[in-house]
């Protein structure tokens, strides 16, 4: 049962009621509740009772994920709207640059570019779709102007392996001048002799995340002065101990930009790498950053994180390091995106092999229960995927199998859908490979056959993009991974998912595939999902409580 959060107008209060919990639920719950400051227990009325204010509603909303009367998530909105306008960024709507090609860039690119000019150690977060792979090449001519930096200079891009050939795309268009080197050797030795070579020539040495951390490359990369160094899609550097962030932390330059729609994927911390690569001296420990913005608590199961602690402070502490812009609040012009949620029903044998799997998991859970007196079950079932699949033996691969029975059924209505919109283009979202290559040989094989590029594994993602916007190809399928990443898709206005991701940011990564500029149509979200599953028990729970977390910082409405 739901916790429910009301307001009582009368007594001016705030009120929980803890539904119909029992047991760990209960427990877990009222725990969160007494951590709330002002709380208090009314006996005459049997209820929790908390002042009446848009931050105290806002971390209930966060800790408990209440259903909340309509007139408390308003306030929450509102509240969420005002920190935003009074905390984040607050940038002129426009900007007198030096660039030659300055009219080119629209207004509130020009202001960002103004801003990075001045602070050379940025975190560019606007939302995706807003032209930051454009604004950040526009701030490294504009700083080296300002600066009176003449002659060759050297500028590294670290970027997915999917999208070298974007930055190459967009640096031969804008900056046609300057030399491009894509570091693509099929071995460390023909990826060093590609380096070597940009030695005496300037311009931009483009590498891919997984080969940017590996010696002996690394090493010669960590050596060079740049002149600037551009890290995109910068959340790959979340985790302070992974490989990667620490080798993005030895390529330093005067002009560093992060580029990311999604600075904030899972929790506030996760900010930290980033700042500790752009400003290395203010961040100098993680654990300080920690405890001053995530909130938690401890349980027998490990620390749980329930929120963001000193959401103003943070954002205000942002305010000269870090541009957030959404859609919304510059694309003016931007056609409306709405999401809709289509449920799909298991037939009987998947409805059969689905509850054989989750009786399997529910056997492995009760098996370590068993063998851990001071767990139980009902506990351990509603946990956070990523900490049961750790904790649980087996967990990860029949949760897995629990996705791939969904997927298998909501594959088959996604084809439908496709086959009742006879000449609209369709781009399809997936989490699994097999399920994008059986969807696309469907379509294909079908009557009438439809023409699909398919992206997923270790297809080139540029051919079918262009095939696709050219309108040589009707639908586009791919994996999420793999297509849900700087592309440009915008022929089609409707994505259907047929799977999501466990964290929200990413979906929206790949939905803004078709929200982005050059779309001239409102854009129709269709996911897909079927009640009573892995589908809507787990990842939409997820999803929705990472949303409330990502708008407490960011201000995102």
């Amino acid at each position: 049962m739901p916790a429910y959060l009301k307001r009582d107008a009368e007594k001016g209060v705030l009120f929980i009621v803890l539904g119909g919990m029992q047991g760990p639920e209960f427990s877990d719950a009222l725990a969160r509740v007494k951590s709330i400051p002002g709380r208090r227990y009314d006996p005459a009325e049997k209820r929790w009772e908390l002042p009446d204010d848009a931050a105290t509603a806002l971390r209930v909303m966060q800790m408990l994920e209440p259903v909340a009367d309509s007139d408390v998530q308003q306030s929450v909105r509102a509240h969420t709207a005002e920190i935003a306008e009074n905390l984040v960024t607050a940038l002129p709507t426009d900007a007198e640059l030096n660039l030659e090609w300055a009219e080119k860039l629209r207004p509130y690119q020009r202001s960002a570019v103004d801003f990075i000019a001045e602070h050379p150690k940025t975190l560019l977060a606007d939302e995706m779709g807003t032209g930051k792979t454009l604004q950040s090449l526009a701030s490294v001519e504009e700083w080296k102007i300002r600066n009176k930096i003449d002659g060759p200079t050297h500028q590294l891009i670290v970027c997915p392996k999917s999208l070298r050939g974007t930055w190459q795309n967009e640096i031969e268009k804008w900056l046609g001048h300057q030399p491009v080197a894509v570091i693509d050797g099929r071995n460390p030795a023909a990826r060093l002799k590609q380096l070597a070579e940009t030695e005496d020539t300037g311009g931009f040495v483009i590498v891919n995340w997984e080969s940017a951390w590996r010696d002996p490359l690394h090493k010669e990369l960590a050596k060079r002065d740049w002149t600037a160094v551009i890290a995109d899609e910068a959340h790959r550097a979340k985790n302070r101990k992974a490989k990667q962030t620490k080798g993005l932390w030895k390529f330093t330059a005067p002009l560093q930009i992060a580029l990311t729609g999604t600075p904030i994927m899972n929790s506030p911390d996760e900010l930290w790498s980033i700042l500790k690569w752009l400003r290395p001296e203010q961040y100098t420990g993680f654990w300080p950053f920690h405890y001053s913005y995530v909130d938690e608590y401890n349980t027998r199961y490990g620390t749980v994180m329930t929120g963001v602690r000193n959401a103003d402070q943070l954002r205000f502490e942002l305010s000269d390091k870090m541009v957030r812009r959404t859609k919304k609040d510059v694309l003016t012009e931007l056609p409306e995106k709405t999401r809709q949620v289509i449920p799909v029903e298991l037939d009987p044998k998947q409805k059969k092999l689905y509850r054989e799997v989750e009786e399997a998991l529910f056997l492995d859970i009760a098996q370590f229960v068993e063998d851990h007196d001071d767990l139980d079950a009902d506990a351990l079932a509603g946990m956070p995927l990523s900490k049961l699949e750790g904790l649980v033996p087996n967990a990860g691969a029949r949760i897995a199998k629990l996705r791939q029975v969904t997927s298998a059924a909501k594959a088959a209505a996604a084809e439908e859908i496709v086959r009742d919109n006879p000449g609209k283009p369709f781009v399809i979202f997936t989490w699994f490979v097999d399920t994008a290559r059986g969807v696309a040989e469907k379509l294909e094989k079908g009557k009438p056959a439809q023409k699909v590029g398919t992206i997923a594994g270790n297809d080139n993602p540029d051919p079918v993009k262009d095939g696709f916007q050219a309108g040589d190809l009707d639908h586009v399928v791919a994996t999420i991974a793999k297509g849900g990443v700087g592309l440009t898709l915008t022929r089609a206005d409707t994505a259907i998912f047929v799977d999501e991701d466990w964290v929200p940011a990413i979906n929206e990564q790949a939905e803004d595939r078709l929200h982005r500029i050059g779309q001239k149509n409102p854009v129709t979200i269709l996911i897909l999902r079927c009640p009573g599953t892995v589908d809507d028990g787990k990842v939409a729970k997820a999803n929705d409580f990472k949303r409330l977390i990502t708008a407490a910082v960011l201000g995102d409405r």
